[in-house]
Order: C-alpha cells, then structure tokens, then sequence
C-alpha cells in the first residue's frame, strides 16, 4: 500500500488538506447548514461564504476529494508500519511469547525501570503497561540471563 494522501488538488477550488486545530474549533462555531459545509470549505482554505458562491459541481468535488482524503481506507498504515506495531505490541494473557521476544521485552522492561524513580515500577506495571507483574518478572528474568550469557560467551 502507497502512503497516506495528505492533499488532493481540485481544479477550479484548490488544494484539499486535513483540518488543524483552528480550523476545527471554528468549525465547532458554525451552526445549521454552515456546520455540515464548513469542513469541505475550511478544507479547502475557504470561508463558508466562499464556497456558497461555488458551482454545485466545484462543490460536489471538494466534497470527494475530502471524503477521499479523510476515508479509512486513507489512513491505514504501510505494512511497515503495521509490523512494527505488531512487533511492539505486549503479548496478551496466555499467549505463548517466543523466547526472542520475552528477552525484548524484558530489555525494554529493565530499561523502564531505570528511568522510573523508585517504587514507582510497579505502579507503572499496572496502570500503564498491560502487563502483569509475573510476566514482566519472567521477561527481565530472560534479558538478564541472555545477557550473562553473551557476556560469558564473548
């Protein structure tokens, strides 16, 4: 899959590009029909006003071109980008973790605990890694030992 499309030029209207945050909270302040055309306007760098005096047509075709740059289908991510995630996603309950991985995770975890003031590890365990203490016992456990061992083998 290509990457995302960030912009969409349409002739006779301009460039189609995703809404900031500006343009977004003064979207919030139209209100009737204005709040349902403003995000194909502001898109497009117009004011509501601007692409009133539009053609149904220009109109109709800012309208696909911002359907077509905020569709799903747009904002999937490469497949590189999918593996990585799948790489750094934590196993979940009972999944079996090969033993590559449990050494990854258990560096990842020891590197963590570092950077956390003491006491705190814990309290990061389960508030924020989806991991429950055991696991993450067995996977520093794994690193420390492939550690040693590469340690004593060279």
């Amino acid at each position: 899959m290509n990457a995302p499309v960030t912009e969409i030029e349409v002739e006779g209207v301009g460039t189609i590009r995703h809404l900031n945050m500006w343009q977004i909270g003064a979207m919030r302040k139209c209100q009737g029909a204005n709040r349902y055309i403003a995000p194909f306007a502001f898109s497009a760098g117009m004011t509501v006003r601007q692409f009133k005096r539009l053609s149904p047509e220009l109109q109709e075709a800012a309208r696909q071109a911002y359907h077509r740059l905020t569709s799903p289908a747009n904002m999937v991510p490469s497949p590189e980008a999918q593996a990585q995630q799948q790489a750094r996603r934590l196993p979940r309950k009972g999944e079996h973790v090969p033993e590559e991985k449990q050494i990854e995770l258990g560096r990842r975890l020891i590197e963590m605990k570092k950077q956390l003031p003491r006491g705190h590890f814990g309290l990061w365990l389960e508030e924020k890694s989806g991991l429950c203490k055991r696991a993450a016992q067995r996977f520093m456990r794994a690193a420390k030992e492939a550690d040693q061992q590469k340690r004593s083998a060279g």
